[in-house]
């Protein structure tokens, strides 16, 4: 949503905060404040620059395109009724064309499209999640399972990796409930279908992590293939519907609720909303935000665009975004060393 996993950390000038790089990258939580105090000169910025976001945060032009991890949507899959039940959506899809149009934004919207907000690149951060992991599940441990290529340490990286997926859907649909919908109902009126999506995804996801943790369990117990295959299915069998809801909710909140939300906010207001949600954001999170860019140089552009200073985007921002960087040795490596049945250490080095 609008300052979603992140966004505190990448849309101000800090002249202030950029004068001790050190001192701030011992300070993370300097670097937030230092971010908040300076968003009205981010919004002057993106005036003139004319690539201010909709919720007042700079973006890289053509750098919101998500790409697959290794071993994604591309691999071949088995034939199986789970598969079959699969919605091949594209990473990085907006709302569906069928879907009611929201009423019309603000005039001061007209040259910051939706795709470059930060709701819809939240959003494209959890269709990423999603893709990543129906294709650990359906193909990479599928096909460990059927080549006894498996190794208890992967179910513990699983498990893992899930638990972050989770972590990161709650607290986005957290924000919006306790923050940015209570904000647009003071002037329009939020869809009520938005938070009963909320409730039943959150059951559905619960259901998820229930197979999800059998599924682990069975792996990091060294069960045998003809215990483990049930218990995959299973967890194809909750995860599929659930992806395909999540799919079309976010759908939804990027036709009707992003619409409603700058037909009655401006740019600055927005900011205003950001502000409230950003202190409860880790600052590593805003790898897990950039994460569907599609290159490193997409990332330090966005960086430099959101007019973030040399020091703080070198020294402390883009080691943590970049590809192989803080967030990726701490979450992404949990997929990665499934896919290449190694381990690494925190230094990258193979573990015997």
């Amino acid at each position: 949503m609008i300052g979603d996993c992140g966004d505190d950390l990448a849309r101000a000038d800090l002249t202030a905060g950029a004068a001790q790089p050190a001192a701030v990258a011992a300070d993370p939580a300097a670097v937030k404040i230092a971010l908040e105090d300076s968003a009205a000169a981010a919004e002057a910025s993106g005036q003139q620059n004319g690539k201010l976001e909709g919720n007042g945060r700079m973006v890289a032009a053509g750098a919101t395109e998500p790409t697959p991890a290794a071993g994604g949507e591309n691999s071949a899959k088995p034939p199986n009724a789970a598969a079959a039940a699969s919605t091949q959506d594209p990473i990085g899809q907006t709302a569906s064309a069928d879907a009611p149009a929201g009423p019309t934004p603000l005039a001061c919207w007209d040259n910051f499209p939706p795709e470059t907000d930060g709701w819809v690149m939240a959003h494209n951060a959890l269709r990423l999640d999603m893709s990543d992991f129906e294709s650990m599940v359906d193909t990479t441990l599928r096909e460990r399972i059927a080549n006894s290529t498996l190794e208890r340490w992967m179910g513990r990286n699983l498990q893992a990796w899930f638990d972050h997926f989770v972590q990161n859907v709650q607290a986005h649909h957290d924000h919006e409930e306790t923050i940015f919908f209570p904000e647009m109902n003071k002037r329009v009126t939020v869809p009520p279908k938005m938070t009963a999506d909320h409730e039943e995804l959150m059951a559905a996801i619960k259901r998820c992590a229930a197979t999800t943790t059998a599924f682990s369990t069975g792996i990091t117990e060294g069960k045998p293939a003809a215990e483990l295959l049930p218990l995959l299915e299973a967890v194809l069998a909750e995860f599929l519907p659930m992806k395909t809801e999540m799919l079309a909710h976010l759908d939804e909140e990027e036709k009707i609720g992003l619409p409603l939300f700058r037909s009655a906010f401006s740019k600055k207001e927005a900011l205003a909303i950001e502000a409230k949600i950003q202190r409860d954001l880790p600052i590593i999170d805003l790898g897990w935000f950039l994460r569907p860019m599609a290159s490193d140089a997409d990332k330090k552009r966005w960086l430099i665009e959101s007019k973030v200073p040399p020091p703080v985007r070198r020294f402390i921002l883009f080691p943590i975004v970049r590809k192989g960087g803080k967030y990726d040795k701490k979450y992404t490596r949990l997929m990665d060393e499934i896919i290449a049945g190694e381990r690494k250490s925190s230094s990258g080095c193979s573990v015997m």
